[in-house]
Order: C-alpha cells, then structure tokens, then sequence
C-alpha cells in the first residue's frame, strides 16, 4: 500500500534515469512516472518490471516503448521475481531463477481474457486423442489465449459449460499419459526415446505433439516426466553418450547385434554380420570387417543410426512443437531447471504434501461445529497417511484428481490455493469437491472407520472426476 511514488524513487536512483521514464510489466501498460496512487492500484503480485527511460524532448511516449529501440533495465520490485518476457536473455545464469518463475514468464504470454471458440476443446476420456488432434490440427487454434475444455462424456454436464481450470488440467493429465503410450514413442514407460513413425512425420504429428506438451505446460502446468535423459538432451543439443545395446527398442536386432559384439573371432564376427545383412543394410551399416576393432565400429554405428540417427528429423518437429510459446529457446538456457519437467522424478506423493498443500476452512473456535471439524480434519490427515502406508485400496494421486483434475502437483501450483471445507450436512456421506477452486469437502462422520469407508468409496465410485 506503499506510494507508488517510492519505486519511483527507488527506481529513479539509478545512474541511468532520466526525468521522466516509465515502468512496464510484460504484456502490460506502460506506468508513467508522474502517475499517482499506490503500488498496489498498479502492480498486484510479484514480477520483473522493465524500464523505459525517457529523454523529456520526446512528445510521443509511445515511440519510446519499442524494445528494439529503448535500453531497458531490470528494477527488481520483489525477490521473488520472473525473467523478462520481452527478451529471454533476461532470464540467463545472471538471475538464478526456478522452474515456477521461468514458468510463469512463459504463462505471461497467454492471455486469460475470453476463451475464443477456436480453442474450445471437446473430448471423451475413452478417446482423449481423437478430439485433442481435432483441436490441436484446428487452422485458427490459438496456444496463446486461454483454453475451454468440455468432457462430453460428463455426467449431467457437471463442469461441462464453464472451464475454470479444472477440466483442463484433466484434460491434460489424460493427454500426457496418451502421448506416452503412444506409437511415437519407445522404451520403458519413464524413459522415452523417440520411435520411427514414418505416417506420424508425414504428418506432422510429431511437430503437433510437441505443440500438446508445450500448452499442457505453460496452460496446466502439467509436466511430461517420461524423457529418457537421452531424448532430454537431444532436444537442449547438449552431449551425450553413445547408444547402447539396450537402447535398441527393435529386440531381434538388438539381439543381432549383440551376436555380432559377443563374437569370439574375426570369422564368427562376419557369419554373425551376414546372418544380420538385411537389417544392417537398412540402417546403412553393412560392411566387409578386417579386425575385431572394425566389429567394434559396425555395432556402434548401427546403434547410434538406430537410437539418434533415424529420427532426426522427428526430433526436429518435436522441437518446432515444443519451442511453442517460446519454451524450448528457455530450456536450452536452463537445461538443469526444466529436466525435471521431463524426466521422472520416481518421487510418489506424500502424505504431508496433500496435508501442507489443502488449508482448513474452519468454524469459529470453541463452537460446536469446530470440535466436529477439529476431529474429522485429524481423521483426514491419518487418512492420507495410511493411504500413504497402503492401507487403503487408493493412491495419494487418486486423491488429487478427484479434487483438482491433475495427479500432480503443477508446476505452477494451484490458482486458487487449494482448501478444504466441510459438510455439516448430514445427508452427506461422500466427499465432494470444485476442481476448478481445488475445493475438497469432507463429510461428517463420527468415527474414524466410517470416515475413511466413504472418502475411499466415494473417491472410487465417483462418475466423473471431482464429483461423488
């Protein structure tokens, strides 16, 4: 509630400064520096503002503001601030950022006006692929404007008209795990190589996927994690090792292959090469060997042509797809922060994740209604930790979905923070819960047993996620 004023001051300290100048947040109106009020009529939360000086010759303000043409300074507002929008250099070594301030730059180019119809995405869970493609493949598409996800297959429509978040990031969640176990895509399921699909890179589809995954990023914060560090570095063009053996998806070639590496003798090597000869001819490695170092060779370049070098070029659309929104260009400067993204973590959620993430709503204190929610939130959190202890027939990511649609937490959060309410309601057994507030509801009950008997069915039998 400070002057605005004051960072005016403190802004206008530097060596630079002019007279007259303004401040910027990204994708927002220029903030002359004679305006008047407080901070906060102007900024609302932490970000990195740039700085136009200005030289008081000038009568068109306006001109100034281009990039190209102005020198630009960072006026730190907060410690908590994200990189520069307007050039990613800004977000280099120099600021030591985390993955949820590179991010929400990144989210600062969507805008969260009105959902234009081209970005309203119609699906069924039983198909998540077949309307997502219709969306992604539509001409007018947008990955810049905020997105509307229908599930069609709802019942009674529950969160069908009105896409606050929650349906989008279920709708993400399921795309990923599609993707995944896609035809695209090799390897054990958390850590995938590329496959060669020669119908998918006529297509495109490889270009369109990288496009899917970039959105679910930015828009849902829902993360990939099924890279393989390979495929991870082969996008950030960093080094990487050569292939092995057990890289080679293609098991009667691997076992070739290997048949050949295993010989004993130069003659062994060559019966063992042509026994291969029509495969390694394919990958353009077949070739007369003299020495047991030119064995060596053969099998290293047919791995590599196999592992790296056949799907070069659906590397490359998958880098055109996921440099949407400029995301790609930021992982390449921050190749350590974003691993994460796509790599599997192999960490489960915990019991004191979900305890520390939802914040009790609770009655006044003393009153009869908080001794019943006192009680009932103490069963909520032995609740999560025997589901924890595999006590119970669910999972910590069960949970989760049903509240908020995502089976993880985004990377970004959760807008609003997630809460938990309770239902005095008697005629109310279940659990239920708003996935776009992330909102979860718990029953009354007034025994342990009977608690976790109907969070459990209730969180199972649900129709629809969000719903019991």
């Amino acid at each position: 509630m400070q002057p605005i004023q004051d960072l005016f001051d403190f802004v206008g300290s530097d060596d630079m400064a002019t007279e007259v100048f303004c401040i910027q947040q990204a994708r927002a109106s220029p903030i002359r520096s004679t305006t008047t009020g407080s901070i906060s009529d102007h900024i609302t939360e932490s970000c990195t503002v740039f700085v136009t000086w200005i030289d008081v010759m000038d009568t068109d303000i306006n001109d100034t503001l281009v990039p190209e043409e102005t020198t630009q300074n960072n006026a730190s507002v907060s410690s908590d601030t994200t990189a520069g929008f307007l050039d990613l250099n800004h977000v280099k070594d120099t600021t030591a950022p985390d993955l949820k301030t590179l991010l929400t730059t990144l989210a600062s180019k969507v805008w969260i006006g009105e959902t234009p119809s081209s970005n309203m995405i119609n699906v069924c869970r039983e198909n998540i692929m077949d309307g997502a493609m219709r969306a992604f493949a539509r001409q007018s598409f947008n990955p810049e404007a905020k997105l509307s996800v229908i599930f069609m297959d709802d019942f009674m429509q529950a969160e069908g008209s009105v896409d606050e978040g929650g349906p989008t990031r279920e709708f993400f969640r399921l795309l990923m795990m599609a993707l995944k176990d896609s035809t695209l895509f090799t390897g054990p399921q958390d850590s995938k190589n590329l496959s060669l699909d020669s119908h998918a890179l006529h297509r495109g589809l490889y270009r369109t996927y990288g496009v899917m995954m970039a959105v679910a990023l930015v828009h849902g914060g829902v993360l990939p994690s099924f890279f393989s560090d390979r495929l991870y570095q082969n996008l950030c063009s960093t080094p990487t090792s050569p292939p092995t053996l057990e890289e080679v998806a293609d098991l009667d070639l691997q076992w070739k292959l290997k048949k050949i590496s295993e010989a004993g003798d130069i003659t062994e090597a060559r019966a063992a090469i042509e026994e291969a000869a029509e495969s390694l001819s394919l990958l353009g490695s077949l070739r007369h060997i003299t020495t047991m170092e030119g064995r060596d060779q053969l099998v290293q370049a047919a791995t590599s042509f196999y592992v790296e070098g056949r799907t070069k070029e659906a590397l490359q659309q998958l880098s055109e797809g996921l440099n949407t929104l400029g995301l790609l260009d930021l992982i390449k400067i921050h190749p350590s922060i974003f691993k994460e993204v796509f790599s599997s973590s192999g960490r489960p959620l915990k019991a004191t994740d979900l305890i520390s993430l939802f914040q009790a709503t609770l009655s006044p204190p003393g009153s009869n209604r908080w001794r019943l929610e006192k009680r009932v939130e103490g069963y909520w959190r032995d609740f999560l930790l025997d589901v924890e202890d595999g006590v119970f027939e669910i999972t910590m990511e069960q949970i989760l979905v049903f509240a908020s649609g995502a089976d993880q937490i985004p990377a970004l959060g959760f807008s609003p923070h997630p809460t938990l309410n309770f239902n005095h309601d008697t005629g109310r057994k279940y659990p239920e819960a708003n996935t776009c507030l992330v909102n979860l509801k718990l029953p009354i009950h007034d025994t342990y047993r009977q608690f976790t008997k109907y969070m459990c069915d209730g969180i199972i039998q649900a129709p629809t996620f969000g719903l019991a």
